[in-house]
């Protein structure tokens, strides 16, 4: 399975087992990933630096420095450098189960003040083999979607355009259509699967009856290609959905990284 820096697993097929974590050392182990990203951003004070980011992550995701260093070059640009960062909140610690995967997954955000405007940095790490590993970094701020300008307006259409379409008939053929290479290959080797996951879909949340548009979420690059990630939302007849979803541009078309189904109440 191949990892994105900064999105996500391919969502659709992913191995793995996640479940929230009430571990009776969940208190250390918090305290470890708040130093540790703590230790990361200090870092980044004063100079965005994608080396020193590529040094925390863990060697598996074979992640290019070329794409730490191209995201950190486009926040110098967009934010200024790193000033000062607020305190730490947690959003999910949880525990893996599962094939290759890493013991525990911590995820925070942050407010941070930078140069020339503020934002959100959103952190995500994971222990394996008892080290961290940084698993995800990006931040969030109206100032790098202004950076973004047309391009990411044009990522939002596709999604826009796609996603509904996508769950008005949850055709398989249709999502292979529109994947990227990465995502049509895993698509292929797990066919049986990804085919089963979209009918689970299907059945579990019922009838579009209304696409409420996606919200952008964040940008990353990923072997030389922007990375664009949404949160879509709908309502099904079962029930509501968040759906996130990334794209990028291959062959001078928009398509698919990765896409997911997270159901909530109606």
């Amino acid at each position: 399975m191949k990892y994105c820096w900064c999105v996500s697993l391919t969502a659709l097929v992913a191995s793995t087992i996640l479940s929230s974590c009430s571990l009776p050392d969940a208190d250390r182990l918090d305290k470890e990933a708040n130093a540790q990203i703590l230790q990361i951003l200090e870092r980044q004070k004063g100079r965005w630096d994608g080396e020193a980011l590529h040094q925390t992550m863990d060697p598996n995701a074979k992640v290019a420095i070329a794409d730490t260093t191209s995201i950190c070059d486009f926040y110098s640009s967009a934010l200024g450098p790193l000033k000062d960062v607020g305190p730490l909140r947690r959003v999910n610690f949880r525990s893996g189960v599962g094939i290759n995967i890493p013991e525990y997954i911590g995820a925070y955000t942050a407010d941070v003040s930078c140069a020339k405007a503020k934002g959100t940095a959103s952190v995500s790490l994971h222990k394996r083999a008892g080290k961290w590993y940084l698993l995800a970094f990006n931040v969030n701020s109206p100032a790098i979607q202004n950076a973004l300008g047309a391009e990411q307006k044009a990522a939002s259409t596709f999604v826009d355009q796609f996603v509904p379409s996508l769950c008005r008939t949850w055709n398989f053929e249709k999502l292979e259509a529109n994947a990227d290479s990465d995502l049509k290959s895993e698509l292929k080797n797990n066919s049986l699967q990804s085919k089963t996951l979209l009918a689970v879909s299907s059945k579990g949340l019922g009838k579009l009856e209304k696409y409420n548009g996606a919200k952008f979420t964040n940008f990353t690059s990923v072997e030389g290609r922007k990375v664009y990630a949404f949160a879509a939302s709908a309502v099904f007849a079962n029930g509501k959905a968040i759906i996130p979803i990334t794209v990028s541009r291959e062959a001078d078309e928009w398509k698919v990284r990765s896409i997911n189904f997270n159901a909530g109440p109606k």
